[in-house]
């Protein structure tokens, strides 16, 4: 109890924060002809990728990871190099980055399996991100901001009972447009939309991009929070785009022609070495002969 007490105690505390905030970014009336221009307020666009390696990305200096739009990404924005997470688990990981806190903190202590999953039981059922916890994209909100979530959010289930406790627009998301649970198929995914959960037709990364570029024009009014939670590249590769596996093709074509000439080069220097020794060898048996005649 006294838990919850501190949970609304910092709720309150954070959005008289952000009220200040809203307040200094637009000030009351316009007494002053002189007055200060209202300082602009950025756009901000969080991409969080699902098990995605460091070296997962090119600007990394990793030289055969081609992803030229994230790269892009990376140098009209942040790319923080010295980045680490609280924990090596979905849930935990994701708690983390939502609330700055640890995710035992707030009692999250492993990844939280869908209902559907095979460890899922009666213990799991109220297992999920507090309501009560203040979170950014909560402060943001209450700021000013539009915010929108689409894709994987995995912190807490709201479909199998009743109970929407844990959904993403409960925890500062103004729109909510992707996973109900943890994973997710490549291709043809059910997702949720609208509050109502379908199946899709179509690559998963694309659709939810495709969404992700709606809440962007649709939000051109004013300032807005998009996080694109993506569950690639933890789900398996295959199927990908065409132009995306034409690359692929491309690649495999050059590391195919590579491997013959490595492998012509090593056999004609094999050859070279064992004609060298035969030499060597004949010429080591011709002294003696040479001394015996």
């Amino acid at each position: 109890m006294a838990m919850k007490k501190e949970f609304q105690t910092r709720r309150r505390f954070l959005s008289h924060i952000a009220a200040a905030t809203a307040a200094s970014i637009f000030p009351i009336g316009t007494q002053r002809s002189n007055a200060l221009p209202k300082p602009a307020r950025p756009n901000i666009i969080f991409v969080y990728t699902d098990d995605q390696a460091p070296w997962g990305i090119g600007i990394s200096g990793y030289p055969y990871a081609e992803t030229p739009n994230m790269d892009n990404l990376a140098r009209q924005g942040a790319y923080l190099t010295n980045s680490f997470v609280t924990s090596p688990v979905c849930s935990p990981a994701r708690a983390s980055l939502m609330t700055s806190r640890y995710s035992t903190e707030l009692g999250i202590f492993d990844f939280i399996p869908h209902p559907k999953h095979k460890l899922f039981n009666e213990d799991w059922s109220d297992v999920g991100l507090d309501p009560d916890i203040v979170t950014f994209p909560e402060v943001l909100q209450n700021a000013g901001y539009k915010t929108g979530l689409v894709g994987k959010w995995h912190l807490g289930d709201w479909t199998a009972q009743g109970d929407d406790k844990f959904h993403p627009t409960h925890h500062g998301f103004d729109y909510f447009m992707g996973l109900t649970g943890g994973g997710i198929d490549t291709q043809n995914p059910i997702l949720e939309e609208d509050g109502a959960t379908k199946q899709f037709q179509g690559l998963t990364v694309d659709i939810l991009a495709d969404r992700a570029c709606r809440f962007i024009r649709d939000s051109k009014d004013q300032p807005f929070l998009l996080c694109l939670h993506h569950r690639a590249p933890h789900t398996r590769y295959l199927p990908v785009a065409k132009e995306d596996w034409a690359l692929v093709l491309v690649v495999v074509a050059l590391t195919g022609v590579l491997h013959l000439v490595s492998a012509y080069l090593t056999e004609r220097f094999r050859r070279r070495k064992m004609m060298s020794l035969t030499c060597f060898a004949a010429a080591r048996l011709a002294a003696p002969v040479i001394v015996l005649l």
